[in-house]
């Protein structure tokens, strides 16, 4: 049988105008490889599902190319997937336990994101005083309805921050297994990293944080259901709750979301273009959610994230229902609402916004 293709991959167009196709990338860095697979050999994927033998793909290629000698071809892609960790076969599995072996045993949690979704160099940032930080960011690979923590500090080009690990090793405590401890996703996420760079310029390098990863709630998705129906959830809200109304005015909060994700990047059927067509619609939807937020209604603002099991793909709607949900009188404004075209046909929406109790 052939080796299944990770599920886990990123799938995208191919941004490279002369190198048209489906480009692949590991989110989890587990290999650094990107391969862009042309157009005529996409379908062929599909026979690395676990179950195809490599006589089905032959057959395929035979079919697609009209020539009987297609050993070549088939065995190329093969060993190309293969050598760029793609499959789940032995290549994969000694570059995912070499990387989590690696971060593991490292004392601090290296920049990923520098050079590419922030500056690099400490003269392209800046420095102030120094803060506590709850940082509530969205886990876009850790597991459903559980929260992701680490006690590494983070490291940018401004520095090394410095965590609080009584607060870490408290909510680790109280939540039991809502909350997993060293979670891998820590080490490349990039929804917390950003917060530490911004919270850093303003603060100074060695700004204390709180990292939280939010799972998605899975589980509130369903009809008549909140995210703390689960009881793992419902444990880890109160922690963060009960940690709130003791620290008071010592703790600050920082969400790490987006919104709405539309377009043909993101399954639709439609190109989306930044406040124009369909996505007018979504800004209105968007914004019915930021009053809820702006009231602190927790409640409220879930159910308009259950409606059509979420068709706006809110990925930040985890950290919003916790922060909300830990914070119950906190009230809101909205700074300002913006979409942005990610891609020609594709569309995030984001916000910033304020709140106080």
């Amino acid at each position: 049988m052939l080796a299944r293709l990770r599920p886990t991959l990123d799938f995208m167009p191919s941004p490279v105008p002369d190198k048209p196709g489906l480009l692949i990338r590991d989110p989890f860095y587990f290999s650094d490889a990107t391969l862009i697979i042309p157009p005529v050999l996409v379908e062929s994927l599909t026979y690395f599902d676990g179950v195809h033998s490599s006589l089905d793909l032959r057959e395929h290629l035979v079919r697609l190319t009209g020539d009987v000698d297609v050993g070549g071809l088939e065995q190329h892609l093969i060993d190309t997937l293969s050598e760029a960790g793609f499959l789940e076969d032995e290549k994969f599995f000694r570059l995912k336990e070499e990387a989590e072996r690696t971060f593991a045993g490292a004392p601090t949690r290296e920049s990923v994101h520098a050079g590419t979704g922030y500056p690099e160099t400490p003269a392209e940032l800046t420095a102030a005083a120094d803060k506590t930080f709850v940082i509530l960011g969205t886990s876009h690979y850790g597991q459903p309805d559980r929260f992701g923590l680490t006690r590494k500090a983070f490291v940018t080009p401004f520095g090394e921050t410095s965590t609080n690990l009584d607060l870490v090793d408290e909510l680790a405590r109280d939540a039991g297994d809502g909350a997993l401890m060293e979670d891998y996703c820590h080490a490349i996420e990039h929804s917390i990293e950003f917060q530490v760079v911004f919270l850093q310029h303003l603060f100074g390098p060695r700004v204390r944080v709180v990292p939280i990863l939010c799972g998605a709630f899975s589980r509130g998705m369903q009809a008549g259901k909140k995210p703390d129906d689960d009881e793992a959830v419902r444990r880890t809200i109160g922690a963060l709750g009960d940690i709130a109304a003791r620290e008071g005015d010592r703790l600050l909060w920082v969400l790490g979301v987006d919104m709405a994700h539309m377009g043909r990047r993101y399954g639709d059927r439609f190109e989306a273009s930044a406040n124009h067509g369909e996505m007018e619609a979504v800004a209105r939807r968007d914004r019915a959610r930021i009053e809820r937020m702006e009231q602190g209604d927790a409640s409220g603002f879930w159910e308009q994230v259950q409606e059509n099991r979420d068709d706006l793909k809110w990925c930040g709607s985890s950290p919003i229902y916790t922060f909300l949900s830990a914070m119950p009188n906190v009230q809101g404004s909205l700074l300002h609402y913006q979409q942005w075209n990610i891609d020609p046909q594709s569309v995030v929406s984001f916000a910033g916004m304020s709140f106080h109790s």
